[in-house]
């Protein structure tokens, strides 16, 4: 969708500046018989009206297919999980009606339910999302490399220079945030096990 959008708008433009050259050279040719301009404004009027247009149709088409495709995969992975799971000793383990009135600490296995629903589907809600991101943000930096080097040749090196500093910046930025967000993750894993043991006191007592 968003690439798509880009080469629309990208050619609409390089075609408009090479309209607007040659009704310049035309001009400076023949003064006395000068291009008609109403029609190619209301030509370039109608052209670029499009553009709000292909972006709604665009927008639609993109929320449709990132839906479905995150439906299906999650879908798919939770039934696989499930099943997969319902398969292993571990979760066959639950303690039975008398082991609950005394009270005994027994081995339960590990929910199924929520390890699908919290841990498998919310990593993978919006992955397609991300990826197709991934991809449009490669795309976009390569056309426009492309579009600097076809326009301003040499220059484009000194853009490259004046980003490296922002991918380094945005590199550090990025690991040290991964590991935030493990310490985040481990601290709630934590948690959690400490309020499973701290329940199953308080039912005991």
């Amino acid at each position: 969708k968003t690439v798509a959008k880009d080469v629309y708008v990208v050619v609409l433009l390089e075609l408009a500046i090479k309209v607007f050259r040659w009704i310049q050279s035309h001009n400076a040719r023949t003064p006395a018989e000068p291009v008609p301009l109403a029609p190619m404004i209301v030509a370039a009027v109608l052209f670029f009206s499009l553009h709000p247009l292909s972006i709604v149709l665009f927008t639609m088409l993109h929320s449709h297919v990132v839906r479905h495709v995150e439906q299906e995969v999650c879908g798919g992975l939770g039934v696989a999980m499930y099943r997969k799971g319902l398969r292993l000793p571990v979760c066959a383990s639950v303690p039975g009606q008398e082991e609950q009135e005394q009270g005994k600490p027994q081995h339960r296995g590990p929910d199924l339910k929520q390890l699908i629903m919290n841990d498998a589907c919310t990593n993978m809600l919006y992955s397609w999302n991300n990826l197709n991101q991934a991809v449009y943000c490669v795309l976009q930096l390569a056309v426009m490399l492309v579009l600097l080097w076809r326009h301003v040749k040499t220059s484009v090196l000194l853009v490259m220079a004046g980003s490296l500093p922002i991918a380094l910046l945005l590199k550090w930025y990025g690991r040290h945030n991964g590991e935030a967000m493990r310490g985040i993750m481990y601290v709630e894993d934590y948690r959690n096990q400490r309020l499973q043991e701290l329940f199953f006191g308080i039912r005991t007592v």
